[in-house]
């Protein structure tokens, strides 16, 4: 079994679905001689409005059972609408 860490272009190639590059970032996914470590981040980039890399720290803060999200960014932007955490903004 090979542990294969992705970046978050092929995330974003593979959640697009269209391109050149999307059956090849779909491939490596669905490769079953490979442990990738987000397969939740694409599940939510895939179904939520939220960024690659929004849906990768999401899913870490999901995997890691937080009970919360807490951001920088600012309320009303696409991480709030995830589907894995409760997102809090950090006021000052």
């Amino acid at each position: 079994m090979r542990r294969t860490y992705l970046d978050t272009g092929v995330l974003i190639e593979a959640a697009a679905g269209r391109g050149p590059k999307a059956g090849v970032a779909i491939a490596l996914l669905k490769d079953p001689n490979r442990v990738l470590l987000f397969r939740a981040a694409f599940r939510e980039a895939s179904r939520s409005p939220v960024s690659g890399i929004d849906a990768l720290h999401v899913a870490a803060a999901h995997l890691l059972k937080a009970d919360e999200f807490i951001t920088t960014e600012k309320p009303g932007k696409a991480i709030y609408r995830n589907t894995l955490v409760p997102v809090v903004y950090l006021r000052g």
